[in-house]
């Protein structure tokens, strides 16, 4: 186990500009809610912790981006995945 516990850690961060970029949680249980400013915010999970997490991005023209990440959190030294926006990554239950 690492001697900081905060290396187990897994952050997402958020984004809000409406009808712009829209990066937001459906559903999971942060241990900790970190505001940076008026549109964005991190969120923290411990290892083992699932969530959903919603992209979202439009221009004049409408919709560029629409995706849904279920991502389970990992402990030190598990495999995990890259996923935009969450840090470490984790293991992707579900992409779309």
């Amino acid at each position: 186990m690492p001697d900081d516990p905060l290396a187990l850690i897994t952050t997402v961060e958020l984004t809000w500009i409406e009808k712009k970029v829209e990066r937001w949680l459906r559903f999971g249980r942060p241990v900790a809610d970190t505001i940076l400013d008026r549109q964005r915010r991190v969120l923290s999970f411990v290892p083992g912790s699932v969530f959903a997490f919603v992209r979202w991005a439009a221009n004049e023209y409408g919709t560029v981006e629409s995706h849904i990440d279920i991502v389970r959190t990992v402990g030190s030294g598990e495999d995990c995945q890259t996923v935009s926006c969450v840090q470490p990554g984790g293991e992707v239950l579900l992409h779309q």
